[in-house]
């Protein structure tokens, strides 16, 4: 991950980088030397390995809607090195997202506003997939829980109780990886056992969701998103609570001691946003039993914590989760929507890997649908969800996440760069910490959709 700030006098070489470099690849893609990603033509230009994003201050935001000038800083002599229009910067980042995918957006002083130990610094940058949002120098181990793992198909539900009781165990485990792990310099190991960061997150929300009948793009499936991220990191505050009573809490605890309640407050505060703001008609009997368990361990949490301390100082984070999801047999990444019905992934080394999405048939086993029905929608082919369904399902699990969610907002090639705009500042304005792009067709990517019905490279239905 390479993150640069906004204000830094080489911000447009850098915003512009990737996708100079995309133009080469397709230059020589065009002159013979292949067109995968693992072509000679994308082996021999920079960046392809390389996740960019810009650092954007609210001070940037509010001049952008000024359409007022930005200074550009000298990181030696800190003198303002020229003015540029707000906007032309913007688009600049917005055009190259367009052409290349690159760069996505950290939204700073969203981030360190959950900053649970602001008295050891500030929050820079991130883990290349940008859930790792912490201090310079900081590691963290991360595990992911596979949500369909939860569901029960002969009782047709998400089973809180194992739910609570894998939550809790990953929390001691990833704990203790902290003490067994090996780490690249003396910093980084003195830097995370300091804070004892860990990231525990799910994949398969998509595939689950379908299961239970509830569209990826609807106000229910957003609450039941809500929830379920809620009460991972409710019960993970809880654990990590206990484990401080056990051992001791992290070593920075006591210097940022109130600065990690408040933070844990700003969940707290979330979640009574949702109970209350909640409509009856969502209020089915899954629902009402996860607020219901929600309200026990925000509660427990918070009690505890005043008491013990905490012993991590992240808990939860949304990962990609693309290859441990495979080695899961998740349907779903990650916060993300079924990509498409039926993929064919490219892998690292050769060969292909074709995969099926099982939950349909488990949706279609417990009532009638259609193959165009919106609970079918995904984020590539025919019946494809709409960038807002992308954003809003990061907004509904933001505030219940400690660190960062690693998500793509998956365009058709026909988007705009107006479009790119209008999901970047959405964003921004729902207090989602960072988001990125994919614009289908704009670089070589190792997972597309494979159609029977039409032969293309977009994914309508099953046969």
């Amino acid at each position: 991950m390479v993150v640069i700030d906004i204000d830094h006098p080489d911000i447009l070489e850098f915003i512009n980088w990737k996708s100079k470099e995309e133009a080469k690849a397709k230059a020589l893609a065009k002159a013979g030397y292949g067109d995968g990603w693992q072509s000679e033509s994308y082996t021999t230009v920079t960046g392809q390995n390389a996740n960019n994003s810009v650092s954007i201050p609210d001070t940037f935001m509010f001049a952008l809607e000024s359409d007022d000038e930005w200074k550009l800083v000298g990181r030696s002599d800190e003198l303002v090195s020229q003015s540029i229009p707000a906007v032309k910067l913007w688009q600049a980042i917005c055009k190259s997202a367009w052409h290349c995918a690159d760069p996505g957006i950290h939204y700073t002083d969203t981030i360190n506003d959950w900053n649970t130990t602001p008295n050891d610094g500030r929050i820079h940058a991130s883990n290349p997939c940008s859930e790792h949002l912490r201090l310079d120098n900081s590691a963290c181990n991360l595990a992911s829980i596979n949500l369909c793992a939860m569901y029960d198909v002969d009782g047709d539900l998400f089973d809180i109780e194992k739910f609570v009781r894998c939550v809790k165990r990953w929390v001691v485990v990833l704990d203790n990886s902290i003490d067994l792990a090996g780490y690249p310099s003396k910093e980084i190991a003195a830097t995370t056992h300091r804070f004892r960061d860990i990231g525990l997150g799910y994949c398969g929300l998509g595939a689950l969701l379908m299961r239970l009948r509830l569209p990826y793009d609807s106000e229910t499936g957003r609450l039941l998103t809500s929830l379920i991220t809620s009460l991972m990191t409710a019960v993970s505050y809880l654990q990590s609570s206990l484990l401080a009573e056990r051992t001791k809490p992290y070593p920075a605890f006591h210097d940022n001691r109130h600065h990690h309640l408040n933070v844990l407050n700003k969940h707290i505060d979330a979640f009574n946003e949702l109970r209350y703001g909640s409509s009856p008609d969502h209020l089915g009997d899954l629902m009402e039993e996860l607020f219901n368990a929600n309200d026990y361990y925000w509660q427990e949490a918070f009690d505890q914590a005043r008491v013990n301390g905490l012993r991590n100082a992240q808990l939860t984070v949304i990962a990609p989760t693309g290859t441990i999801g495979i080695t899961m047999d998740a349907e779903t990444t990650g916060i993300e929507p079924v990509f498409a019905l039926e993929t064919t992934k490219s892998l690292a080394g050769g060969g292909t890997l074709r995969q099926t999405v099982k939950s349909v048939q488990i949706a279609r086993s417990k009532t009638k649908v259609s193959d165009d029905d919106p609970l079918f929608a995904t984020a590539v082919g025919n019946n494809v969800l709409s960038p807002d369904a992308h954003v809003n399902m990061v907004a509904a699990a933001q505030p219940f996440v400690s660190g960062g969610i690693s998500k793509t907002v998956n365009l058709p090639a026909s988007s705009t760069v107006e479009d790119i705009d209008q999901i970047y500042r959405r964003a921004y304005k729902l207090g989602i910490k960072c988001i990125s792009i994919y614009r289908d067709g704009s670089k070589s990517q190792p997972l597309t959709a494979d159609c029977k019905k039409c032969g293309d490279d977009e994914a309508c239905a099953l046969e």
